[in-house]
């Protein structure tokens, strides 16, 4: 599982839905530390005894949202080294955001590979060679800049979503397409936030 931005009981709802039973999901990989993040992740990994890896950053950021009582195995990522969980090969992408230590994700496993790209500031040469050759793409397009100019957020808000370490904007999420499409690129779903 990827983040874990609600809480327990709608986390449980919604796999319950999908007849996903959380007793079987192996690990939590928190991308940073923001609280639609992780919301219900500590909760989730503690009910359930699922391992959480992370980032230093995020954990520094993080631990003190954690209750005291929980008793939760965390896996520190150093952040440009790929590591195994069960046979899935998982390489972080450091991004820029305004986190501590933010990362996003890719998943190898046999001749496929997943990437899931949310909270990116501005795209960078080091993401642009982490999605080459990928399969499938999970990628946030999150505000139109005229959208953003003309809306009633406060100026202090249109600064952190436009800005280097906040958000991706729409154009710039089809400059990031453009530049890794490629003939095994076969599924792209777009998300946006709040």
């Amino acid at each position: 599982m990827v983040d874990c931005g609600f809480g327990l009981k709608e986390t449980i709802d919604r796999l319950e839905k999908y007849q996903i039973n959380p007793s079987k999901i192996t690990s939590i990989l928190l991308t940073h530390e923001h609280e639609d993040h992780i919301k219900g992740a500590f909760s989730l990994a503690n009910k359930f005894q699922i391992p959480i890896y992370l980032s230093y950053g995020t954990y520094q950021m993080s631990h003190k949202k954690i209750n005291d009582g929980y008793k939760i195995k965390f896996e520190l990522i150093n952040n440009f080294d790929s590591f195994m969980i069960d046979d899935i090969s998982v390489s972080p992408m450091p991004v820029p955001h305004d986190a501590r230590e933010p990362l996003q994700y890719r998943f190898d496993c046999m001749d496929k590979s997943i990437a899931i790209m949310t909270d990116l500031g501005k795209i960078t040469k080091h993401v642009v060679q982490k999605l080459s050759r990928i399969n499938l793409l999970v990628l946030e397009f999150n505000h139109d800049e005229e959208m953003l100019r003309d809306s009633d957020y406060p100026a202090s808000l249109k600064k952190r979503i436009n800005g280097e370490y906040g958000h991706l904007e729409n154009k710039e999420s089809l400059k990031l397409l453009s530049s890794i499409s490629h003939s095994e690129l076969r599924w792209v779903d777009s998300c946006s936030s709040k």
